[in-house]
């Protein structure tokens, strides 16, 4: 599947640096992309209960239909070349 999310107001969870409102993400299939190295260890070890969001609004749109993005050098200055860098430290699982 391919995925754009964006984030309107507050913070996103899976990337609390960084995805600023009125940011966006898109990854294509088979594009590596999930929460940064200190998202998922706090998400990986906290104790599981529902949790109400708050003061926070983002959306994701999925679609098997490609995306593109317009090629714009308006646009940038606001890629994140650094993006894989979040996974950094992260342990490989080596069983399921």
């Amino acid at each position: 599947m391919n995925e754009f999310m964006g984030n309107i107001y507050g913070v996103y969870d899976a990337k609390e640096k960084g995805f600023i409102p009125g940011g966006g993400s898109m990854h294509q299939t088979f594009i590596g992309h999930g929460p940064e190295k200190e998202v998922f260890e706090k998400g990986s070890n906290v104790i599981l209960k529902p949790v109400k969001q708050e003061n926070t609004m983002s959306f994701m749109f999925e679609t098997c239909v490609g995306l593109k993005y317009v090629d714009s050098e308006l646009l940038r200055k606001y890629e994140e070349h650094d993006y894989r860098d979040c996974w950094k430290g992260l342990d490989k699982i080596s069983k399921l």
